[in-house]
């Protein structure tokens, strides 16, 4: 006789367990992530609420945050004006924000060739025909989404600070 023979039997599962095992999986829905990417420098409330919007999309969002040598290349060397390692604290502390990842590059390209979320978000002035995170998306399937957005930019605050400086 071999040892296995004299080992108890493991009980089986209950058809009841099993079920909820199975009812749960199906029940629970497949996360769905959220990209989305910019400067966000001078947080303030257009930005909260974008990424609120963006965040309702899915059950997890990610952020491209652009790097300071980025923000110089695309506006010029007086901007950024708060630091890439601030930015990445305050975008990470907003409640609808579950990962901040920097990117060195002009577009966020290689970084959701990495991550490849579900749903890849743009703000107001973009279209998908001139982004090439679109050519991207379509390679694996995710949906590319154009939000509207508030009347907020900090470009525009900058110029009304040093107007009324």
């Amino acid at each position: 006789m071999n040892n296995f023979e004299n080992q108890p039997a493991s009980p089986l599962p209950s058809p009841l367990s099993v079920a909820a095992r199975v009812a749960d999986e199906v029940a629970t829905p497949a996360p769905i992530t959220v990209f989305t990417n910019g400067c966000f420098d001078l947080f303030h409330y257009g930005h909260v609420d974008f990424l609120r919007r963006c965040r309702a999309m899915g059950t997890r969002l990610i952020v491209g945050l652009n790097t300071d040598a980025s923000i110089q290349r695309l506006k010029g060397p007086e901007r950024p004006i708060i630091s890439q390692r601030w930015r990445q604290g305050i975008v990470a502390a907003c409640r609808y924000v579950d990962e901040v990842h920097l990117f060195e590059d002009d577009t966020p390209s290689n970084l959701i060739e990495r991550l490849r979320p579900d749903i890849i978000v743009k703000g107001p002035g973009y279209s998908a025909a001139k982004m090439p995170e679109a050519a991207l998306a379509q390679t694996y399937g995710a949906k590319v989404v154009i939000l509207d957005g508030l009347p907020i930019s900090t470009t525009g605050i900058i110029t009304r600070i040093l107007a009324n400086a």
